[in-house]
């Protein structure tokens, strides 16, 4: 099968590479660092000495709160983002780009690193720049964009193939590349390299040492040069595709690719070289040609000296997808979960903060106390100043999470997993289960109600957890009330509800499971589910109401029947205004499987990849 993806990331999913999740998480003083707009300074941080701790169990990992730009959403974590980012380039040590998922851009100035609206929403895959104020940024769907020292901007390139790679000799000299063809861009305007550069399988990346020699590399180990009048094919001598290349001259070019695949231009011919590893090698970049690094998946990072290549320390798993060198001191890398480490020439740090479980369920008792779960037992707490990692003492996966009050909160999770907090520390309880619990809500202290597993239906009644049979082996996933006397299950098997004193089944027309359900009363209630399903309860039915999209729906908060949010897979985001459901671009394509709001101004949204989005209509 070929993979006709323009990034490296997709084709490492081709070659069956799987996406672990980084062991990353940084512990340290509490820092700001710039997003959304803002900006803040960052204490430094020992990376090694935090992991060393985590290692060791600690588990009050802290970072701070940034401020958020009016009316938007923001990264509460991780932080500075968690975006994957795909290419990195910079014009000096204070003037630096990354770009990434969903139109990410982010820009350091020697201190800080900022996000800058980019004015796309497309996957940005690589960077490159003649000066400061000269950069472009290509993506999926033909975007080109430029930076003009003041804004981005949209360059109209006339084609729509996903871009994978740019670079240029100056600012009238500038290639793109992509799935399908080779652009030129001539000052003015973008045009196709011609029929020699069209290609069935895609190219990956290009560079050059000057306008005259230009190499291009691609899928099957294609390889293809520029001269300065024609592009020709070049034997590369391997089949592995080729992801990423770079040289120091003419004659001293390296190319990277699947399997571990690295070969050398002499000038003459490529040859194969040993790289010691079998993971897909994602880009090449040098100081020198004594001074070169790989990255590739799974964190492999290589430095070679022109002779051999020995792997580098950096603490990370997460797959590694954009590489920028200025010198022996100073080296970017990028790549998933907002992935950013820094080489100083004695050791890499990372200027990513903050857990990066998967996240599940969101609750809180106000705007400064807010509880995220997720996997592996994982609870972070916001403070209302910082987010924290908070021991639960479970290993459990975590699903959903609710409270009366800021000292009677309740987590369940995999395996009947029943955690409760009394404002002090977690402690389990018995559920009287081992089915795993996917949701929690409770109308008071003693009336807490869980859903889960073959239709699993338990009940706290203030002193255990008792079984309330609910009449049927589906999985249920969602659970909201008005009262003791009126609360609602959601599953597989649809809506279940429950009058007092039994379950029943509440027909929803629906061929497909809910996920989520929430409501501001008995005459108004919302659950989501597959494919992008809402249906609304006025009371007496359901009724299906469109939400223009497909993607899977998890989990719904509201502050009143005009106030309305979703959250879902893809970062979908979207709000009831009282008539329409109206999409909300989150910033990210996260998967958000969890919604809550402290006021109609101040909502959480919680996801993959431990993000935890914030929306705030006022400047903090």
């Amino acid at each position: 099968m070929i993979c006709r993806c323009a990034s490296p990331k997709c084709s490492f999913r081709c070659v069956a590479l799987h996406r672990v999740v980084a062991l990353g998480m940084v512990l340290g003083t509490a820092v700001a660092l710039a997003g959304c707009g803002g900006s803040g300074a960052r204490q430094g941080i020992d990376a090694g000495v935090a992991l060393d701790a985590l290692r060791a169990g600690d588990g009050n990992i802290v970072v701070a709160a940034n401020q958020c730009v009016p009316g938007s959403w923001c990264w509460v974590n991780p932080r500075p983002q968690g975006n994957p980012l795909n290419g990195v380039w910079g014009s000096g040590p204070s003037d630096i780009w990354a770009l990434g998922d969903a139109g990410t851009a982010m820009h350091w100035d020697g201190t800080d690193w900022s996000i800058i609206a980019s004015g796309s929403g497309n996957h940005l895959r690589s960077a490159w720049g003649s000066r400061a104020d000269d950069v472009w940024a290509v993506g999926d769907f033909g975007t080109t964009l430029h930076w003009n020292g003041t804004d981005w901007s949209r360059i109209v390139g006339g084609s729509s193939q996903d871009l994978a790679g740019v670079w240029g000799s100056g600012s009238r000299d500038v290639w793109a590349v992509g799935t399908e063809d080779i652009l030129h861009w001539d000052g003015s305007i973008w045009t196709s390299g011609g029929a020699s550069t069209r290609t069935p399988l895609g190219w990956n990346a290009i560079w050059g040492s000057g306008e005259g020699d230009v190499w291009a590399v691609g899928y099957g180990g294609a390889a293809i040069h520029w001269n300065g009048v024609a592009w020709s094919a070049v034997d590369s001598g391997v089949t592995q595709p080729l992801f990423g290349v770079w040289g120091s001259g003419p004659n001293d070019v390296w190319a990277v690719g699947g399997g571990g695949t690295i070969v050398h231009w002499n000038g003459v011919a490529w040859d194969a070289v040993e790289s010691g590893t079998t993971q897909a090698l994602a880009r090449v970049w040098g100081g020198g040609p004594r001074d070169i690094w790989v990255v590739g998946a799974g964190g492999v990072t290589l430095h070679g000296d022109g002779l051999a290549w020995t792997p580098a320390t950096v603490d990370t798993d997460e797959d590694l997808a954009g590489l920028w060198v200025a010198g022996p001191s100073d080296a970017w890398v990028v790549g998933d979960q907002g992935t950013l480490w820094h080489w100083d020439g004695a050791g890499w740090s990372t200027f990513v903060h903050g857990p990066t479980p998967y996240l599940y369920g969101v609750w809180g008792s106000g705007g400064s106390d807010v509880w995220a779960v997720g996997e592996k037992g994982e609870i972070v707490h916001w403070n209302g100043s910082a987010v924290s990692r908070i021991s639960s003492g479970s290993t459990q996966s975590l699903r959903g999470v609710w409270g009366s009050g800021p000292s009677d909160v309740w987590a369940v999770g995999d395996a009947g997993t029943a955690l409760h907090y009394d404002g002090a520390a977690w402690s389990s309880a018995a559920s009287g289960t081992t089915q795993y619990l996917y949701a929690v809500w409770g109308s008071g202290p003693s009336d807490v109600w869980s859903v889960g597993a073959e239709g699993t239906v338990i009940h706290w009644n203030g002193t255990a957890w008792l079984a309330s049979p609910s009449g049927d082996t589906q999985y249920l996933r969602g659970v909201w009330g008005v009262g003791p006397n009126d609360v609602w299950a959601v599953g597989d098997v649809g809506t279940l509800h429950w009058n007092g004193s039994d379950w029943k089944a509440v027909e929803t027309a629906s061929l497909q499971g809910f996920n989520g359900v929430w409501g501001s009363g008995s005459n108004d209630v919302w659950v989501v589910g597959y494919e992008g399903q809402i249906f609304h309860w006025d009371g007496a039915a359901w009724a299906g109401v469109p939400s223009g999209i497909e993607a899977a729906l998890n989990g719904a908060w509201g502050s009143g029947p005009t106030d309305v949010w979703i959250a879902g897979d893809g970062g979908t985001i979207l709000h009831w205004n009282g008539s329409t459901w109206n999409s909300s671009p989150s910033g990210t394509v996260q998967s958000l499987n969890s919604t809550w709001g402290a006021t109609p101004d101040a909502v959480w949204v919680v996801g993959h990849g431990g993000t935890v989005l914030r929306r705030n209509m006022n400047a903090l």
